[in-house]
């Protein structure tokens, strides 16, 4: 569900021409019905605004930003900049472990794991979740945006597969 919905949120927003930079969980509300919504648009960033280039600018949370994030691409970012923060999310809230930073790590140390470390494959850290879900939170973290998902809706697409799966 958790998945779904914030992936919905960042087809939304792509939609408009924007991207969130800031998916995390402090911005991401669990409503009544167990549905979530991702809360804190402040950072969204309108692609076709010419005033929000500024160099050396870095926007969002250290721990969560995409590689293109902190390497400040600018014109780089689109919605998959948004999925990478997504699958940190994901694999956080599945193994209760945050895949680029440990406890007391300086900036420039989470800023070279998020752009260079391997991440241990969630499936090792939690043998029992589905091979599925694992290669999707997997692929969500890919360092290179074009090695992620080309579309918001074949991930969801997959998420429903995986769900029937386990039904």
């Amino acid at each position: 569900q958790l998945a779904s919905d914030l992936t919905n949120a960042i087809q939304n927003l792509w939609n408009i021409q924007m991207i969130h930079r800031d998916i995390k969980p402090k911005n991401i509300m669990r409503r009544e019905d167990g549905s979530y919504v991702l809360l804190d648009t402040g950072f969204a960033f309108d692609l076709s605004d010419e005033s929000l280039t500024a160099a050396f600018n870095i926007v969002g949370t250290r721990i969560y930003m995409s590689p293109e994030q902190v390497k400040n691409a600018r014109r780089a970012l689109d919605f998959r900049s948004d999925l990478f923060q997504l699958g940190i999310v994901l694999y956080e809230a599945l193994s209760g472990l945050h895949p680029f930073y440990k406890r007391g790590m300086q900036s420039m140390e989470i800023f070279s794991n998020i752009v260079m470390s391997t991440v241990i494959p969630l499936i090792k850290v939690r043998p029992e979740i589905p091979l599925e879900l694992n290669t999707v939170i997997m692929r969500l973290l890919a360092k290179q945006p074009h090695l992620r998902f080309k579309s918001c809706e074949s991930i969801i697409e997959k998420l429903k597969q995986i769900e029937e799966g386990l039904q």
